[in-house]
């Protein structure tokens, strides 16, 4: 492994490891690979098993869900028309936040208490720490407020008419994440 790519796994939060060739675990044995699968131009692996503990291969670290939670949010979502959608992919491509890790709630669709309820249990069991927020006293902000941390942010129209109030959001964002 190169001392490159060792850093990019660092970075990663994956630890580097190396398989010696020489090293057998105590009382292994070797289990054959299954027979029914297509041959493929990848060389076989061979799996050992062992009464010790062995390394476990380690997922690269996902990205972290943000959700954004707004009124009329569902109306300007991947618009490429839409100034808000533009004005919110330059948002994210500032904050370094990527496309595939941004999720949505638009509060004017959550008319139940039940509806409320499942949004919190998404966003719980997404296992999303921040919240941004354009609504200032939706129920559910109390709701998500024990367990999540909330950055309120203007709504489209101040950021887009107010250039004071998109610089003290990028402010407030820097320091948050």
């Amino acid at each position: 492994m190169s001392k490159s790519s060792a850093s990019y796994l660092t970075q990663l939060g994956v630890s580097a490891w190396v398989i010696r060739s020489e090293w057998q675990p105590p009382s292994a044995s070797v289990v054959p690979p299954p027979q029914a699968s297509p041959p493929s131009s990848q060389p076989a692996v061979t799996l050992v098993r062992a009464d010790v503990p062995t390394a476990v291969p380690v997922e690269p670290n996902k990205e972290p869900v943000l959700v954004l939670l707004g009124a009329g949010i569902q109306s300007i979502w991947q618009d490429e028309q839409s100034l808000e959608w533009q004005l919110w992919l330059n948002i994210c491509q500032a904050m370094g936040w990527k496309e595939e890790q941004l999720c949505f709630i638009d509060t004017t669709l959550l008319h139940q208490e039940s509806q409320m309820f499942s949004s919190m249990e998404e966003i719980i069991n997404m296992g999303v720490g921040q919240v941004l927020s354009m609504e200032t006293s939706h129920p559910l902000l109390s709701l998500l407020a024990e367990g999540v941390e909330i950055l309120e942010m203007p709504d489209f129209e101040q950021l887009l008419s107010d250039p004071y109030a998109k610089q003290a959001f990028y402010r407030q964002a820097v320091k948050w994440r």
